[in-house]
């Protein structure tokens, strides 16, 4: 593979958008906006033995386009980079990691990018591309995401809380010593209380800003002596109350493949080298945002439907509301490229697995558990299982995976019942 272009040393307006366009998560963007941003970029010189820590570059997207680094995460193997390689076109740093460093091993150069101008580029050129989306969907669908973009617009686009969630996150933390392995294990099993926990992290005065994506680490962050009290407040905000019996057969269908995607997920990205398996957990859990949205409002609304026309719906609208979501929330980047490739099956892509393969083989997992695989690729010809799967020691990956996962969802679901 060829080496990645070099920048001149400083700001460079002249900078390709070309180079750009291969990198993550800039992939997406259109012409009009890589331009814009390679007129942002800068570069960053690193010389020998020098380490560069990510809690004091947290504010970029750091790129290596020169030279080789080691980039060095605690409780994981070292991992060598070489400008080039397809490491390279992925940020040096995770979002939400202040601990982990590079060190250079020969002369090195970094483009950086401001995280904020890229999110803020890519909000717009998502927007844009819902200017167009009535082309492809029914006018009532496109009366539907109206509505639903207008209340995000608004800060109002909602994600409820499952009423058997919320009966139990308020009798653990109402109870005078709660166990706060137990309150996580509810708060991890429902996607808006997940949420709620990670934006009151990021909203203390003394967080910098990065984005949060670990639950146990926003709850050291806020304090296990406050957890039960703001998870009790989060919990009552939105309650999800159906109308009629159907609608609340399909969200609890919907919530509980939520949930077991999510511990799938962690349980896979634990038998990998390069997932971490909270990050997994967090992009497994908000896999049917979209669809759980979608719901809400049809039911807050009393939107008519029938079920042929609500299944087409959600089939057609479910990953742009679900990017809707992750914005309000301050979460996207890898999980909205993630929540917009988990169910391309056939998905493929050279070099290690990544977050996407992990959560794309859970989410097959869950539906053959379920037994609502009918039609779908079978799981052993599935490439993410193949990437996963060689870089297990264990010798049959999904029998392994979903043993553990049972045992997993027997703990949550006890915990649910009691």
């Amino acid at each position: 593979m060829g080496r990645a272009p070099v920048l001149p040393p400083s700001m460079s307006a002249s900078l390709s958008h070309d180079l750009l366009a291969r990198l993550e998560p800039l992939k997406s963007l259109g012409e009009d906006a890589l331009r814009r941003l390679a007129t942002k970029a800068s570069t960053l010189a690193l010389a020998p033995r020098s380490p560069l820590r990510s809690g004091d570059v947290h504010r970029w997207h750091l790129y290596l386009l020169e030279g080789e680094l080691s980039l060095i995460e605690p409780g994981r193997s070292p991992v060598h980079i070489e400008a080039g390689a397809l490491r390279a076109r992925q940020p040096l740093f995770r979002a939400g990691d202040t601990r982990a460093r590079v060190v250079a091993s020969h002369p090195c150069r970094l483009l950086k990018l401001e995280r904020e101008l890229v999110d803020v580029l890519r909000q717009q050129d998502a927007t844009s591309r819902y200017d167009i989306v009535d082309l492809r969907i029914s006018p009532a669908e496109g009366r539907l995401f109206r509505q639903i973009y207008d209340a995000y617009g608004r800060g109002e686009l909602v994600v409820p809380c499952m009423p058997v969630v919320v009966r139990q996150v308020q009798a653990l933390a109402g109870s005078q010593a709660p166990d706060i392995d137990r309150l996580a294990r509810l708060i991890q099993a429902d996607p808006s209380l997940t949420a709620g926990l990670l934006r009151a992290a990021r909203g203390l005065p003394d967080h910098d800003q990065h984005p949060m994506d670990d639950l146990d680490a926003a709850m050291a962050r806020i304090g296990h002596d406050a957890v039960p009290d703001l998870a009790c407040r989060l919990a009552g905000q939105h309650v999800f109350e159906p109308v009629t019996p159907e609608l609340g057969a399909r969200m609890l269908t919907l919530w509980r493949s939520s949930f077991v995607t999510a511990l799938l997920s962690r349980i896979l990205a634990g038998h990998t080298r390069h997932v971490d398996p909270e990050r997994a957990l967090l992009a497994g859990l908000v896999v049917h945002v979209g669809a759980i949205a979608i719901l809400d409002h049809v039911n807050r609304h009393v939107v008519d439907h029938d079920a042929d026309e609500l299944d087409a719906a959600i089939g057609d609208l479910e990953i742009m509301v679900g990017e809707l979501v992750l914005s309000s929330w301050g979460l996207g980047g890898e999980l909205a490229a993630t929540l917009d490739e988990s169910s391309a099956w056939l998905r493929d892509h050279r070099g290690d697995a990544d977050i996407c393969d992990v959560v794309l083989l859970a989410r097959r997992l869950e539906l053959e558990m379920t037994g609502r695989d009918a039609r779908l690729p079978p799981i052993a010809t599935l490439p993410a299982l193949a990437r996963l799967q060689a870089e297990s020691d264990v010798d049959d990956l999904p029998h392994r995976v979903l043993e553990e996962g049972e045992r997993e969802v027997a703990k949550t679901t006890a915990l649910l019942q009691a």
